[in-house]
This record gives C-alpha cells, sequence and structure tokens, in this order.
C-alpha cells in the first residue's frame, strides 16, 4: 500500500514518518509533497491508496486537495481513501 503525506511543515512530514509504525499498517511506499501542486504531480504519476493531507496550506487548502484527487481518479491509479488534518494551536 502506497501512501502521500502532504504538509507545507517539514517537521511535521518528519515526524508522521517516524511516528508510526509504517510496516505494521501494511504500508509499503511513503510520498510525500510540501504543497497540493506537488501532490497533484504525484497523484498523476504515481498510484496512491492513500493520501493524508494538512487542511491549511499556503495556497491551496487540503480539503481543495482532496476534491481534486476525487475528480481526476484514474481507472490505471486507483485513489481509495483521502484523510485530511489540521494542527490545532492552543
Amino acid at each position: 500500500m502506497t501512501v502521500l503525506l502532504v504538509d507545507d511543515q517539514i517537521h511535521i512530514l518528519s515526524g508522521l514518518i517516524s511516528g508510526l509504525d509504517w510496516n505494521a499498517l501494511g504500508v509499503t511506499s511513503i510520498l510525500t509533497a510540501d504543497s497540493a501542486r506537488k501532490a497533484r504531480e504525484i497523484l498523476e504519476r504515481e498510484p496512491v491508496d492513500i493520501l493524508l493531507c494538512d487542511i491549511e496550506m499556503p495556497r491551496e487548502n487540503g480539503l481543495s486537495l482532496l476534491r481534486w484527487a476525487r475528480a481526476h481518479r484514474r481507472r490505471d491509479r486507483p485513489f481509495s481513501r483521502g484523510i485530511s488534518m489540521s494542527q490545532s494551536r492552543m
């Protein structure tokens, strides 16, 4: 299973990569992007099973990216799940 992690904050991406036991979850490949634009480029060329993206990013938010990903699914590159996340500050 391939996961695409999208967040404009590199330390968040690093924390997600190192903080979860991806092998135990059945993940064989982790792709990353630091913007919605880069995520779209990856989605156009790579098969991705799960898209995990930040909601609040500059220029384009994660919800917009999820809508785009669902609208641009390709038969040979299915997109099965999209999950959005937000970091709240207290």
